[in-house]
């Protein structure tokens, strides 16, 4: 599990550094794409592993009980990234900027949901 979450933190850090005409703020908030991404992966993990929560997102409730998850999750913020990095080519940067803000917000609050229950249920 450490070994998946590291190589996917090794591979955000080459691609964000890869990228020489993308500027820093968009580096940093693909970055922070990925590691909140993998934040969520982490605690949800744990959450549903425990047995006091369970995956409410219907894509992902297959992959959440293994460690699968993580590069599940992974791969959908390679994907908003990608995504966000078309829109700046093509004059839409202000929209892939709110994209990105709005898949690392969910995510923190997912994780940060994870880690309540896990929390008040002494896990």
């Amino acid at each position: 599990m450490k070994c998946v979450l590291l190589v996917l933190l090794m591979a955000s850090t080459a691609q964000a550094a890869s990228l020489k005409k993308i500027v820093k703020p968009f580096a940093k908030l693909s970055t922070l794409t990925i590691l909140s991404a993998e934040f969520d992966a982490a605690t949800t993990y744990r959450a549903v592993r425990s047995g006091r929560a369970y995956e409410a997102n219907v894509l992902v409730r297959p992959f959440a009980r293994n460690a699968s998850i993580f590069p599940v999750l992974g791969a959908t913020a390679v994907g908003v990234n990608y995504l966000s990095s078309w829109m700046k080519k093509n004059n839409h940067q202000k929209l892939g900027k709110t994209l990105q803000i709005l898949c690392i917000g969910s995510h923190i609050a997912g994780g940060a949901t994870n880690l309540h229950t896990l929390k008040t249920t002494g896990y």
